[in-house]
């Protein structure tokens, strides 16, 4: 008969070789999260001036908060360099579709897509992430008269990380005309 779940815990409290990597594991992700905080902190401080009080940019992703006043700053620091997951979170705090008609916004999240690298070129896992977050901002952000961009965007970065999105957008876009 199988441990119960009880028997398991116990029985890795004492097993000293899963404590130590279970230790391991806890101090990279404090580094990690200490890495993250002091890239967010300029960004962070923007927006507590102007009221937002959130402890990363992710607090804004799928948020049902109006954020709309903050978009400016967002939008400046995706043309300020920050790690890939910091970028990944400012990406997506921006696919909100009432921003669809900002080229100023669509024009960067563009440029800052071919200039990221794909995941396949990247072997830090947690430096992963960036482009497919870019190009679900684009999804949601695309419009008709962003077709031929997107069919651009396919054609010269077919294995990107986007390109799923980039397809959802079309077959959307398609479907409404």
């Amino acid at each position: 008969m199988g441990l119960t779940a009880a028997e398991l815990m116990a029985k890795l409290k004492q097993d000293k070789e899963f404590q130590g990597k279970a230790r391991a594991r806890e101090e990279e992700t404090k580094q990690q999260q200490a890495i993250f905080d002091k890239d967010q902190a300029e960004l962070l401080d923007e927006l507590s001036q102007l009221g937002y009080k959130v402890n990363s940019v992710w607090d804004f992703v799928n948020s049902p908060n109006d954020y709309m006043s903050a978009v400016p700053v967002l939008k400046k620091h995706l043309q300020i360099s920050h790690h890939p997951r910091i970028l990944s979170g400012i990406a997506r705090s921006l696919a909100i579709a009432e921003l669809s008609d900002d080229n100023e916004l669509w024009n960067i999240l563009v440029e800052l897509y071919k200039a990221t690298p794909s995941d396949v070129s990247i072997s830090i896992p947690v430096e992963r992430g960036a482009q497919e977050s870019i190009a679900a901002a684009l999804r949601v952000l695309a419009n008709p008269s962003r077709v031929g961009c997107i069919e651009s965007l396919l054609v010269d970065y077919p294995n990107g990380d986007g390109a799923d999105h980039f397809k959802f957008a079309l077959e959307r876009l398609a479907s409404r005309s």
